[in-house]
C-alpha cells in the first residue's frame, strides 16, 4: 500500500467511517512494521491497540465481588431473586383485599332493615296524606305566577288561525299572476 491511501484509511479511520476490512488492512500494515517516519505515532498506537486485544481487563476486589453476586445466584441478589415472584403474588393478594375491604366498608351489602316509625297503618297513611298534600300546595303557588304565560300560549294558538289566512293569500297571489298574464296578452292582441 502506499502512503496516500493509508492517509486516507487513517482518516476515514479517525472519523469512524472505516469498514471492518478496512481496519483489517491498516492493522495489518501496521503490524508489518512497514510505516515511515511520519506514521511513527500511529504505528505504535496499532501495536498497542494489538497488545491490548489479546489481555483481559483487570479487575479489582470490587469488580470480582459485583461480578460474582450478578453471574450466580448465591448472596443477596440470588435471595431476592428467588424470592421476587413470591413477593408479586404476595402483593397482588394484599392489594386485592384492601380493594375489597374498601368496597365493604363504602357500599355496605347488608343494608339496615328500615323499620316502620308508625305501628299504626292508619296513622301513618293520614300522615303521608299530610305531607303530600303540603307538597301539593306549595307546587300549586309556584305555578300561580305562570297564569300570565298560559294567556300568551293562548294567544299564539289564535295566530295560527292567521296562518290559515296567510296560506290563501299565497293561492290569490298565484291568482293574480294569472291575471297580469292574460291582461298582457289581450293588449297585445
Amino acid at each position: 500500500m502506499n502512503s496516500q491511501e493509508i492517509s486516507r484509511l487513517l482518516e476515514k479511520y479517525y472519523n469512524g467511517e472505516t469498514s471492518l476490512a478496512e481496519e483489517r488492512r491498516l492493522k495489518e500494515y501496521f503490524a508489518a512494521r512497514q510505516a515511515g517516519p511520519e506514521l511513527e505515532a500511529e504505528q505504535a498506537q496499532f501495536a498497542w491497540l494489538a497488545e491490548e486485544a489479546g489481555k483481559e481487563p483487570e479487575t479489582g476486589e470490587i469488580d470480582r465481588r459485583v461480578i460474582k453476586e450478578i453471574s450466580g445466584h448465591d448472596g443477596l441478589l440470588g435471595r431476592i431473586l428467588e424470592r421476587r415472584q413470591w413477593f408479586y403474588a404476595t402483593a397482588g393478594l394484599a392489594a386485592s383485599i384492601l380493594i375489597l375491604l374498601a368496597i365493604f366498608v363504602k357500599f355496605d351489602p347488608f343494608p339496615k332493615k328500615i323499620q316502620d316509625t308508625y305501628k299504626d297503618p292508619e296513622v301513618a297513611y293520614n300522615e303521608a296524606k299530610k305531607v303530600l298534600l303540603f307538597v301539593s300546595g306549595k307546587l300549586n303557588q309556584g305555578t300561580d305566577r305562570l297564569k300570565p304565560i298560559a294567556a300568551y300560549d293562548d294567544g299564539i294558538s289564535e295566530l295560527k288561525v292567521m296562518g290559515a289566512l296567510n296560506d290563501g293569500m299565497n293561492a290569490v297571489e298565484k291568482i293574480r299572476k294569472y291575471n297580469k298574464i292574460e291582461q298582457m296578452m289581450t293588449k297585445t292582441n
